[in-house]
């Protein structure tokens, strides 16, 4: 009887050791109210409200103030993208949704791809008059050969709505009566519409987890690296026919970053990822105080990628 009582406890034990805690199972979710997922939400809705109201009435009627209000409009919102591009890369790694994410702003892309450039009058997918401007067909032309082949986000949008010299084009040139102009308006409504598809499912707060925090970082360490390595190469010059960049883009985007991300890593609703960060890869505290003493991106960037140099292999 005494023996049956041991093998009794013994299997209970044994038992108890293989299921799973409910910690391990689950990593935990902490609700950032105040800091990151409330004020990117209260940012986006109606940074995207305004580009939807804008884009219909622009495609309604492309006059000279439509269009003058859908560039103000893009530019609010790609400034409101990157000053939340932390928040909005930490939901796409919880999400699944990292593909649409770099789908927004991919670039460097090459002009000519989307549009006719002073060197290649007819080129682009606005005048190959044998595709159609159509969702599906746009979301096969992105990237379909090669990096530069951008043909969705930010920037093809930009390319189109501005002349070669950064200008605002003429409302002429969105006309509904001819076909070329008619294919360019069709382009801006089309991609309009798929950029604010590719953002809605980053919206609304549901907490993060340390993991996709820093998944998150990771893919803004390398939006940053990219967008310095491409300062630093371009010189502020592009080629007609080669990759590029709007300058204007690349403005908003050092303007905003990485000082928006490292305010918001210091907020104190962050304090426990903080800590779990820390946990998972020592040095993390270390990095995120030089990066907000010198506002420099480099010893976050170094955390990440095991680089124990200093900041000079990174430039800023």
């Amino acid at each position: 009887m005494r023996k049956a009582a041991l093998l009794m406890l013994t299997a209970l034990s044994l038992a108890g050791c293989n299921e799973p805690s409910k910690q391990e199972a689950e990593p935990a979710r902490v609700p950032l109210v105040e800091t990151l997922d409330s004020q990117a939400d209260q940012a986006l809705a109606p940074a995207l409200e305004d580009w939807r109201l804008a884009l219909e009435a622009f495609t309604s009627g492309a006059d000279d103030q439509t269009l003058a209000t859908l560039i103000e409009q893009w530019r609010a919102l790609y400034r409101t993208t990157n000053q939340f591009w932390l928040v909005l890369a930490t939901r796409a790694c919880g999400r699944d949704q990292v593909a649409s994410l770099e789908r927004v702003d991919d670039w460097p892309l090459y002009p000519a791809y989307v549009d006719a450039t002073p060197s290649w009058p007819e080129s682009g997918i606005v005048n190959d008059q044998a595709l159609p401007i159509r969702r599906d067909t746009l979301l096969e032309q992105h990237r379909m050969a090669a990096p530069g082949e951008v043909s969705l986000g930010f920037q093809p949008l930009w390319l189109l709505l501005h002349n070669s010299d950064g200008s605002p084009r003429a409302a002429s040139e969105f006309d509904t009566g001819s076909p070329i102009t008619q294919r360019r308006h069709d382009y801006v409504r089309v991609a309009g519409t798929l950029l604010m598809d590719d953002l809605a499912p980053l919206q609304d707060a549901n907490g993060v987890s340390a993991t996709e925090l820093s998944c998150g970082l990771k893919l803004l360490d390398r939006r940053l690296r990219q967008a310095r390595r491409w300062a630093a190469d371009s010189k502020g010059e592009t080629a007609e026919g080669d990759r590029m960049v709007p300058g204007e883009s690349l403005a908003i985007v050092h303007e905003t970053l990485p000082d928006a991300a490292l305010a918001q890593l210091n907020g104190d609703d962050l304090a426990p990822l903080r800590a779990a960060l820390e946990k998972q890869k020592q040095g993390f505290k270390k990095a995120l105080q030089q990066a907000s003493e010198s506002g420099q991106w480099a010893p976050i960037s170094n955390w990440l990628n095991n680089d124990q140099a200093g900041p000079r292999d990174f430039p800023e």
